[in-house]
């Protein structure tokens, strides 16, 4: 347990009990204090200040009553929310983020088997897309 530490971690994080001056970060989310957004690996990923509009066409894990494997989607402003979850047949679902920002977790759990695409654009609010992938 960490007492008297000074760290101070955002969105969800907490102080690591293995060293109490450094953050663990919830999935998606790094840097000293949990504030910043994992980069993403795409070589095409959008320019910011734009929010984010995406699809979700099909989603394919263990379908459950409670949603045991899923992917989530962090799209409002505070990561530390559970964001949007699928995991049945679900397909066609179009959310715009609140934010030029989101977080796509796949987490599989039991089943370590689970798929998901999704297509997005860089929504500027002008009706025209900058990127559509």
């Amino acid at each position: 347990m960490c007492q008297g530490t000074s760290v101070i971690c955002l969105n969800g994080g907490y102080a690591d009990t293995n060293n109490c001056d450094r953050c663990k970060c919830p999935p998606g989310l790094g840097g000293p204090n949990c504030a910043s957004v994992e980069p993403s690996e795409d070589p095409f990923c959008g320019e910011g200040n734009h929010r984010i509009r995406f699809i979700l066409d099909s989603v394919s894990y263990s379908c459950s009553t409670t949603c045991q494997g899923f992917v989530e989607i962090k799209h409002n402003s505070d990561f530390q929310q559970i964001g949007f979850r699928a995991c049945c047949d679900e397909h066609g679902i179009e959310v715009i983020s609140e934010q030029a920002e989101i977080l796509v977790i796949s987490d599989p759990q039991g089943a370590k088997v689970g798929a998901f695409t999704l297509r997005y654009i860089a929504d500027t609010g002008s009706g025209k897309s900058l990127f559509y992938f």
